[in-house]
């Protein structure tokens, strides 16, 4: 549930998320990320606590830098949260990220551990995420580039690709193919959706249907 992006600018008007939700479901997707950064992408905290009450696996997408935005998430009804290990290594949280895995647990939801650098990969394993997800965009300066999501799949053991997640500049069933065969069957995917007019289509035809 992506209203906006920070590249593409404003992606749709979402007047019924639960419509709208409903519609993603018809089209086969299997859980649903939810942005609440109103500023960057038009995210709005009520749509995490709509999308989650119609008992649908959520995952709160924001820039988390407190414990009180994990908080947050879990009284919203968010089954996981989003961390970005580099966020934590720039010292732009006001927590550790080994605090902020266990508080996210303690509160009965499952992380995504985020990586979009090379040197990120090699720390993300030491950590106890639920899911990997490995962001086609570089955060920093806005690049994106699948074959460099590929190449940071690449550094990640074969018998850890099942909890990966690949993030960004997914389009279409073709760039979807490339991962499957790496071993990944698991893709968040925005903008390719969120501008679509039929939005239950778009999902069938990345998945290949």
């Amino acid at each position: 549930i992506k209203p906006r992006s920070p590249v593409a600018g404003k992606l749709r008007e979402v007047e019924d998320v639960v419509s709208l939700v409903r519609e993603m479901v018809s089209g086969g997707a299997d859980a649903f990320s939810v942005l609440t950064d109103p500023d960057n992408f038009g995210g709005r905290a009520e749509h995490l606590r709509e999308v989650s009450s119609l008992g649908v696996s959520t995952l709160m997408k924001d820039f988390v830098v407190s414990a009180e935005q994990l908080e947050f998430a879990a009284a919203s009804g968010a089954s996981a949260v989003l961390l970005i290990l580099r966020a934590f290594k720039l010292g732009l949280t006001s927590f550790e990220l080994r605090d902020a895995v266990r508080a996210a647990h303690d509160l009965g939801m499952e992380v995504l551990l985020e990586v979009y650098r090379p040197e990120d990969v090699r720390e993300v394993l030491a950590y106890d995420a639920d899911v990997i997800g490995v962001n086609s965009r570089d955060l920093e300066d806005l690049s994106l580039s699948l074959g460099r999501a590929r190449n940071l799949l690449a550094m990640i053991p074969e018998g850890e690709r099942w909890r990966v997640v690949v993030e960004s500049g997914i389009r279409s069933h073709e760039d979807v193919k490339p991962f499957l065969e790496m071993g990944v069957n698991k893709f968040l995917v925005g903008t390719a959706i969120m501008s679509s007019g039929d939005v239950a289509s778009a999902i069938r035809r990345i998945k290949g249907g």
